[in-house]
């Protein structure tokens, strides 16, 4: 198969939906004033938008126009819409979410229930979801696929996007089966890579960690050579994603090998994947392989090396906010201590 350069979902949406040029702000005031089944993906299409001519000049005078608008007009639904425009752009733009933001996105979920529009309501639940810790992620995500599928899958393109991300924060809780079975939704919906290949990559890493951690060999090998297949077939648009990318299924080659007691043969994709990830500072996934390594030197009673990479491990848990990872090297180095009988 030739190499398929992947366009984005929303690219499609917004070659559908609007001109070659940056919406206007009336034409973002009347896309965000409808209703009924249809809103979100008209409202998907404006944020398209929005990703697609990102500039914080343009941006701000946007925001800045759609602020004084609504200063004369009051109007609810516009008021939800401009507020998830303000937080997007801002996402675009790495520009930090602050406390007012926070505050915004909460009074955005009272007014949608105010409207007693679901379907709105459900959109800002993702919003405010994915923007806040696990337990709010996990309960606000769950409640807007609750809500969009009994409206209906069709009219949520990026329904898949909800199922990532409480597959990824069933990950981090260790319900380990739950994980696997929100990520093969996930899959399911998207059907391809082409949606989001960066997004598949992802849920596969997860769905093969996932296994790696119930100790399915075979399961957590079977995802992670989806991943090789999909560098070989896509193009990712950079060679540091490619890069990052193969460290991680060889790495995940080597999780599995480890379930096997291969160690020797684990052992090199390990390293490669430490190499590749610690060097784009991919820490969690970095910590992930060194850990394993880690593992492979206790259980072959080379201490030194084994406290070495569950240091390392720990310090890069730690940078990547990976809870699970820096529990079990803190596990890691007591039972070296423990063996070792060495304190120091």
């Amino acid at each position: 198969m030739k190499h398929i350069i992947l366009v984005p979902l929303f690219l499609f949406l917004f070659f559908i939906s609007a001109s070659a040029q940056t919406l206007s702000t009336p034409r973002l005031i009347k896309c965000w004033e409808i209703g009924g089944i249809s809103q979100t993906t008209k409202a998907e299409a404006t944020y398209a938008d929005l990703r697609l001519h990102i500039n914080r000049k343009a941006y701000s005078q946007r925001v800045k126009e759609l602020d004084e608008y609504l200063n004369k007009h009051v109007n609810k639904r516009l008021e939800v819409r401009v507020m998830m425009y303000r937080i997007l752009g801002k996402q675009e733009l790495n520009i930090p979410l602050t406390r007012t933001d926070t505050q915004d996105m909460r009074h955005a979920i009272t007014l949608a229930g105010l409207l007693n529009d679901r379907q709105l309501l459900s959109e800002v639940y993702s919003l405010y979801g994915e923007r806040s810790g696990l337990a709010e992620n996990l309960f606000y995500d769950l409640k807007a696929i609750d809500i969009q599928n009994d409206i209906g899958a069709s009219h949520f393109s990026m329904l898949w996007l909800r199922y990532l991300s409480v597959s990824k924060a069933l990950f981090h809780t260790s319900d380990f089966e739950q994980s696997i079975r929100y990520g093969k939704e996930c899959l399911a919906l998207m059907k391809s890579p082409v949606p989001g290949v960066m997004d598949y990559l992802l849920q596969l890493d997860v769905l093969g960690a996932s296994y790696w951690q119930l100790g399915n060999a075979d399961s957590t090998a079977y995802f992670y050579r989806q991943i090789g297949s999909i560098l070989s077939h896509y193009f990712l648009g950079n060679d540091t994603y490619k890069n990052i990318w193969a460290g991680i299924d060889k790495g995940g080659e080597g999780m599995a090998l480890f379930l096997q007691r291969k160690y020797t043969e684990a052992k090199p994709l390990l390293q490669q994947n430490v190499a590749s990830s610690f060097s784009t500072g991919q820490w969690q996934d970095a910590a992930k392989a060194e850990n394993i390594l880690a593992r492979i030197h206790f259980t072959g009673k080379k201490y030194d090396s084994a406290l070495v990479e569950w240091r390392n491990t720990l310090q890069w848990a730690t940078r990547g906010s990976n809870l699970l990872l820096a529990k079990n090297a803190v596990g890691g180095i007591r039972d070296v201590y423990e063996t070792t009988r060495k304190y120091d």
